[in-house]
């Protein structure tokens, strides 16, 4: 009889057809935080997309009145991007702990089946 190739921890886990263990995945990551550019445009590009129908001239007009703004102005978009910051960190550590328990759980299973 030929050998048979062993299959990696993940590809048993994943690919067992029986096991409850092949039903468990991990989470998808939490969203990146977002920062104060990227709400300055999400606030502004309905504004702008009447005048600049074309995304490079809108853009590049953004971009001109982005860092003409005060920072008084700016303080607004830097709040919402700070908020979101906290957010993003708070749902990385709930994350990394059900990772950490997730990954534990699959070497405990791999060494059974080994």
């Amino acid at each position: 009889m030929g050998r048979r190739r062993r299959r990696s921890s993940y590809e048993s886990s994943t690919l067992s057809s029986t096991s409850d263990s092949s039903k468990i995945s991990l989470p998808e990551r939490p969203k990146r935080a977002r920062t104060a550019w990227t709400y300055f445009i999400k606030d502004k590009t309905s504004d702008y997309k009447e005048e600049f129908p074309k995304m490079a001239e809108r853009s590049k007009q953004m971009s001109k009145d982005w860092r003409a703004m005060s920072a008084k102005k700016k303080e607004k978009y830097e709040n919402l991007a700070e908020k979101d910051t906290k957010r993003y960190k708070k749902e990385m550590k709930k994350y990394n702990v059900i990772a950490e328990d997730f990954w534990n759980f699959r070497q405990k299973l791999a060494r059974r089946r080994s």
